[in-house]
């Protein structure tokens, strides 16, 4: 009886040292996950942007890890000595004061962090310049007439707005430059696609002509051709799509480089490096939000097509810019901001038949249902940022939002969704690599020479035209392609255009051989591939200025991507430089302004000669930059 008394009394012991051990664990786990709350609060206000959230992904797993290890510990205890009862209401007081505590803490850094969002109390931009790369009133006049674009309709209605008209080739490197110069091609120096360095870019960018000329600090936010990154001394820089390395200005926020990889590091199952790029993120200006939606991303890349994700991705990545600007506004006192916003642009390449279905024959309906929304998302998403920038926007600044160029549905696409291996034919019929640089554009594609001698350049679009016009199917005789030549002298527009015949969309069907006047040839299939992008560049985008030199209500008329930057320059009070090739959109401004600031002029803002230096041309580009313009169509 004593012994099985006994043995009783052990078996309750252990339980109860057990159970105590589960208690204090998970208060310990309570605790730990309050302390890392306050320290990512402290680090990064913005990061409990969901009470619900902090609560399901840090409190309770910290909570229910310490209790596990807790009954582990108790257990063993237990099992080693024998325990006896004792008294579990110090234990229970203990977990109770720090399941409180860390609520309390979740709970009140919400709310501090979602006052923080709101902006500084002190708002210190005097120009905020927001690239919406590929954004068109055709998507956004409608949404707007829905109510669903509230921040750029309010700037439409308090401020100037109008079509802006691009210049061809359209590809963004090259007109984001001219936008930032307002300079042509042949004067800034941006050619082609193997121009991927602020090295390449030959003369001043209007953020280092603001620093010069007012002392401006200035950020600098994915905006093209800013690698290796440089800013002012009070700034920061973020380089854009085709940077070489992750390097930003500070080195802390590198993981927004870094997130752009986020499909290579699940493929690689990377996931210490995706943890630590996600917890650098969390210490500089990253919402929980979005760290848990690039999470959710990153597990279903592992289950889901690129088409299903490749949206979310882009939308995440929206998120990480805006907020690590926000983060950096909030620690600097730039004065200027230039940030640029590629999502518009890759999502519409990849969803145009989604949202305009009627222009693509045989479009599931049910793959319209789950996608079709998909560039509107994007659209509300970038509004709403917006928004959130001109939060920072001093009383007497300026904010003017533009895009490169605008969207349509591809007609070339439509029928034969395909692309071309432009190397390959190039090289099929003796072009060099190194002599022509080439952008696929939605089923046609520009070449121009890489030459810096303007009568090369002449010899060699000739040439291209001459090969490529003669070029037929072999069985027809018929033309494979339609060529245009175009070389206007001194802007740097040199190019010749190549578009599918419907000859060539018959013989892709079957195969054919192409051949040229002398005699060579290939099959279609050597060079033409089928491509998922349905939405290509046009001519007309948009502009929106705020700011006091902005007449309410104004339009712009026939401004082009080239008066942006005499524009910026008047807007702020400075002269237009007499070798920029735009010319400020004074139309759209108040006459009050304008007698209180008027139009001057300066020689040029150059202080120094940079020459060009001849492009290696696409071979010296690296793999993963083509990937990326892969991704987009621009190469194959």
């Amino acid at each position: 009886m004593a012994a099985g008394r006994t043995s009783s009394v052990d078996t309750a012991g252990r339980r109860m040292t057990a159970g105590r051990g589960t208690l204090v664990g998970c208060a310990l786990g309570f605790l730990v996950s309050a302390l890392v709350l306050m320290f990512l609060m402290f680090s990064n206000p913005f990061f409990i942007d969901n009470v619900r959230l902090a609560l399901l992904l840090v409190v309770v797993p910290l909570g229910a890890l310490g209790g596990i290890v807790g009954l582990a510990v108790g257990a063993a205890l237990g099992l080693s000595r024998r325990g006896r009862g004792g008294r579990p209401a110090s234990s229970f007081r203990f977990l109770l004061t720090s399941l409180v505590l860390a609520l309390a803490v979740c709970t009140i850094g919400g709310v501090v962090s979602a006052g923080a969002q709101k902006g500084p109390t002190e708002p210190g931009l005097k120009l905020l310049m927001v690239g919406i790369d590929g954004g068109t009133w055709e998507v956004a006049t409608d949404m707007m007439e829905r109510g669903e674009l509230p921040n750029l309709s309010a700037a439409v209605r308090l401020g100037a707005s109008g079509v802006l008209t691009s210049m061809k080739p359209m590809y963004s490197t090259r007109i984001f430059t001219t936008i930032a110069t307002g300079k042509v091609a042949d004067k800034h120096g941006i050619r082609g696609l193997s121009d991927t360095s602020a090295d390449d870019v030959l003369v001043k960018r209007i953020w280092e002509i603001a620093e010069e000329q007012l002392g401006w600090d200035h950020g600098v936010v994915e905006w093209y051709l800013t690698w290796p990154p440089s800013t002012s001394p009070g700034g920061f820089a973020i380089p854009g799509m085709l940077a070489m390395t992750t390097e930003t200005i500070p080195p802390e926020l590198s993981f927004v480089r870094e997130l752009r990889d986020l499909g290579k590091i699940v493929r690689e199952q990377r996931n210490t490096r995706f943890v630590g790029i996600a917890f650098n993120g969390a210490t500089n200006g990253v919402g929980l939000s979005t760290l848990a939606e690039l999470a959710g991303i990153a597990l279903a890349r592992r289950s889901s097509t690129r088409l299903e994700l490749y949206d979310r991705q882009q939308m995440a990545l929206v998120r990480v810019i805006s907020e690590a600007t926000r983060y950096q506004l909030r620690r600097t006192d730039v004065e200027m901001l230039s940030v640029l916003y590629k999502s518009t642009d890759s999502v519409s390449h990849k969803y145009w038949r989604f949202h305009e279905p009627s222009a693509f024959p045989g479009i599931d309906p049910a793959e319209v249902e789950k996608h079709g929304s998909a560039i509107e998302d994007v659209y509300r998403l970038v509004d709403e940022e917006l928004g959130e920038l001109m939060r920072y926007l001093a009383p007497d600044g300026v904010m003017i939002a533009f895009s490169d160029h605008g969207f349509r549905a591809s007609a070339s696409l439509r029928a034969v969704p395909v692309s071309y291996k432009v190397e390959t034919l190039l090289t099929k019929f003796g072009f060099s690599l190194s002599d022509v640089t080439y952008i696929n554009m939605g089923g046609s594609f520009y070449l121009q020479p890489l030459t810096l001698d303007e009568a090369e350049a002449r010899s060699l679009l000739a040439e291209l035209e001459d090969v490529f016009s003669s070029l037929v199917v072999a069985d027809s005789s018929e033309r494979a392609f339609f060529v245009e030549n175009v070389d206007e002298k001194g802007t740097g527009d040199d190019y010749v255009l190549i578009t599918t015949t419907r000859a060539l969309k018959s013989a892709a069907e079957v195969d054919q051989l192409i051949e040229s006047s002398t005699g060579l040839s290939m099959h279609v299939s050597e060079f033409m591939t089928h491509m998922d992008i349905s939405g290509t560049h046009a001519v007309d985008g948009i502009i929106v200025a705020v700011g006091e030199p902005f007449a309410a209500g104004a339009r712009f008329d026939g401004a082009s991507v080239i008066d942006i930057t005499p524009t910026v320059l008047v807007s702020v009070g400075l002269p237009v430089a007499e070798d920029m090739d735009g010319r400020p959109l004074v139309e759209a401004m108040t006459p009050a302004y304008l007698a209180a600031n008027p139009v001057s002029s300066i020689e040029t803002y150059e202080t120094e000669l940079r020459l060009p230096s001849r492009s290696e041309g696409v071979e010296s580009m690296s793999e993963e930059t083509k990937e990326r313009l892969r991704s987009l169509g621009y190469m194959q």
